[in-house]
This record gives C-alpha cells, structure tokens and sequence, in this order.
C-alpha cells in the first residue's frame, strides 16, 4: 500500500511538472513570436529598465542648478515613459542630521522637446506623483518628498525621438549650518512599455 501511495504521488508530482514544462514553453513561444514581429527586431532597443544615479554637488545656500537625463527611445515602436525616484538618502554632514534634502527646493519635468527650458509641450512630475502642464509655473517641493515616486505612462516617446528629464534645485539663502558638510543622492528608473501589446 505505502508503495502504490509513492508511484502515485511521483505520478501526480510528474503531472505537475510536466504541466509547468508545457505552459512555460507556450509562454516562451508567444514571446519569441513578439519579439519577432518586426522582422527579429525588439519592438524597443532601449532595455526596460535603467537606473541613472544622482548626486548633488557641494551646494551652500543660495545655490541653484540642473540635474539633466537624455531619455531616448532608439526602438521602432512608440513607448510609454514611466518615471520614478528611489528614496532620497541624505548622508549626514558635521551636525549629523542630513538636512540637505528637507532644505532643498525641487521642480521635476520632462523637457519634451530637449531644449533645455520649461516651455511649451513640458510636462511637470509633482512630488505627490501627479503631473501638470506648461501654462503652469515650476512647482518646487522639498527633495525628500520625491523620494519613492513614480510617475507612469507620463509621455508617449515615439522612435527616434528624445526627451530629457531635468531636475532643477535650489538652497533658499536663508538656510543656515544644518546643512554644512550634508550631501543626497538618489535613483532615477525610466520604464518604456511598449504601446503595441
């Protein structure tokens, strides 16, 4: 009895397997059939994911600048851009809190058309993960509230085309010592999900 109970558990043990084997190589089939799809070119030459790390240089008070990532889409399908910041770190400095980022004013956007300028077209990340369009000004928010945000499917980036994600801070004057000595960093992820599926 205890043998017919192992011959028919390694039976249904089998079946089971055999069941994964089938289902994983009909999923691989329907992959490679995409995949193939233009002619055994990927839909998007950009890979799905890619993370671009950030980091502040030495700022004072009353400092400013840009953060800028060229985002391309070097496929020959359209994509969607979803955006996301990692948590921000702040590394302590002499005072031993890590203010900088609390201190930080931030604005986000994508530079639709790479030139460098919030204008016409643009489309603006709020810290809260909503968006918001040109004829609005730059809304500036502490750089730790960007941290572990995402913003999907924010532009349709078509072949070919370039997009630029610019991050622009400044240090209100009126920051004092706290921040002397702290330095932030972060991650950027950029996601191109194909339109086609």
């Amino acid at each position: 009895m205890q043998s017919l109970k192992k011959y028919i558990a390694g039976l249904i043990c089998a079946f089971v397997l055999l069941t994964i084997a089938i289902i994983g190589s009909f999923c691989f089939t329907n992959s490679g059939t995409f995949a193939m799809s233009d002619g055994g070119k990927p839909r998007l030459n950009i890979s799905n994911t890619n993370d671009y790390f950030s980091q502040m240089p030495i700022a004072v008070p009353g400092a400013s600048g840009n953060i800028i990532k060229q985002i391309s889409n070097t496929g020959n399908h359209s994509g969607n851009l979803s955006v996301s910041f990692s948590a921000v770190v702040n590394n302590p400095g002499i005072d031993g809190n890590g203010d900088l980022g609390a201190n930080t004013e931030t604005a986000a956007y994508i530079d639709v058309n790479s030139n460098g300028t919030w204008d016409n077209g643009d489309i603006g990340l709020n810290a809260n993960g909503t968006t918001y369009s040109y004829n609005a000004p730059l809304s500036y928010d502490p750089l730790n509230d960007y941290g572990s945000i995402t913003w999907n499917a924010v532009e349709s980036l078509k072949p070919s085309a370039t997009s630029n994600l610019i991050i622009t801070w400044r240090i209100p004057a009126a920051v004092g010592n706290e921040i002397q000595c702290d330095s932030i960093s972060f991650n950027n992820t950029f996601t191109l999900e194909d339109q086609i599926r």
